[in-house]
């Protein structure tokens, strides 16, 4: 692994250090924020996630990835800041847009600057193996930094969790800042924004094959939002502490950088497969009454691990499909359709999470999930395959058309 890499995967790792993440609802439950408040700062999140994603994906297609990374690390750090300084429902809104702006502009773009780079090195194959090693340093990241907010919440206080994120946000800033640009990413830069954009919601629907891993893809990103973004509203509601809540969430975090260090192993199984099993663990897990918690918990942490392999394995066989020359606008295309899926599922879970309970609020999303799925299965049958047409605006990236994901 050239020195180039493990860069962007300290980098990446050093992204998900964030104290305060485990313990944020709790935080924000001291702030007198209600669950449904916090339903509605999310959809004000996404909303800014949404309205970003093109242009972010284009910043990083024409200026280069490494911009792109060191915009969303200052962002981070603003939105720690502001989070440990808010003291109400209003202050907090600052850190949730800048925590929108630092998502969407990382959103994609080290998967990018990492295929790229391997390509430019002549190890594209190895993608699925290095990026599960990228995604597992963030997730560990993320069980140690909340492990460390955990126990500093419970003994001194939710704020200083904040205060000491600072640090690991300010190295990140001097390390994507030095992050080295592959060389296959320039650009002709007599194409339009427009024109990316346009291109990249036009390859989603270049082959029945393209629409259906999207189709996964906002599936399993519907699901692993919903999980990471209020698995700690759960956990208060099967009656955990505060140092507990945090210790689950970083053991959410183990068992996802667990997940994404062997999914290149289970390439083999197929999509569809991974899918089906996915959906059942989901459902069964929400379906568990609050007394029988710790069968709930095992369940939880089972579909944790399991979106994780399927995340690997979906993520490695879209990459494959993609264009370089318009692959972090094509993956934002698809994040902000995401995004405006969030927006809705936010809204809805919590509605039924305020007025009947958590797991109806996630039982909600599962169905969700469930009319995704079908949607775009019943549309790619309608596709004609025009996959190729993409690879003759770029001759030089036509080794890119990779059928089957590399094991």
């Amino acid at each position: 692994m050239s020195p180039r890499v493990k860069k962007i995967i300290l980098s990446n790792g050093l992204t998900g250090f964030i104290c305060w993440y485990g313990v944020e609802k709790v935080f924000q439950k001291t702030i007198h924020i209600s669950v449904l408040q916090v339903s509605l700062m999310a959809i004000v999140y996404i909303t800014i996630s949404a309205l970003l994603n093109i242009p972010t994906g284009i910043l990083a297609d024409k200026k280069g990835r490494r911009y792109a990374l060191v915009l969303a690390t200052i962002s981070l750090f603003i939105s720690t800041l502001a989070g440990g300084l808010s003291h109400n429902v209003w202050q907090y809104l600052i850190p949730i847009i800048f925590w929108g702006l630092f998502y969407t502009t990382q959103n994609g773009a080290y998967e990018a600057i990492l295929y790229d780079t391997l390509k430019e090195e002549g190890t594209e194959k190895s993608y699925a193996r290095v990026s599960g090693l990228m995604h597992a340093a963030f997730w560990a990241s993320i069980f140690t930094s909340s492990v460390i907010g955990a126990w500093v919440g419970s003994h001194f206080n939710l704020r200083l969790a904040y205060f000491i994120t600072l640090i690991p946000n300010a190295l990140n800033i001097i390390l994507a800042l030095s992050l080295h640009e592959p060389k296959r990413q320039k650009h002709d830069a007599t194409v339009s924004s427009y024109a990316m954009a346009k291109q990249g919601f036009k390859f989603l629907k270049s082959s029945p094959q393209v629409l259906r891993l999207a189709g996964t893809f906002l599936l399993i990103s519907l699901l692993s939002w919903m999980t990471n973004e209020f698995g700690q509203l759960y956990f208060i509601e099967l009656g955990f502490g505060v140092f507990l809540v945090g210790l689950l969430n970083a053991f959410s975090g183990l068992f996802q950088s667990f997940g994404n260090f062997i999914g290149h192993k289970f390439n083999h199984i197929s999509v569809s497969t991974m899918t089906v099993l996915s959906m059942i663990v989901f459902i069964t897990t929400f379906l568990i009454p609050v007394k029988f918690r710790y069968i709930g918990m095992a369940f939880f942490f089972a579909f944790v691990l399991l979106r994780q392999v399927f995340y690997i394995s979906n993520d490695t066989a879209i990459q494959h499909k993609l264009p370089s020359n318009i692959r972090a606008t094509t993956l934002s295309s698809l994040g902000m359709i995401n995004d405006g899926i969030l927006v809705v599922c936010y809204f809805g879970f919590g509605m039924t999470s305020q007025h009947i309970n958590v797991r109806t609020g996630y039982l909600f999303i599962g169905l969700c999930g469930g009319l995704i799925l079908i949607t775009t299965r019943i549309l790619s049958k309608k596709l004609k395959d025009r996959h190729e047409e993409y690879f003759e605006i770029a001759p030089n990236l036509a080794t890119e058309k990779i059928d089957s994901v590399p094991r």
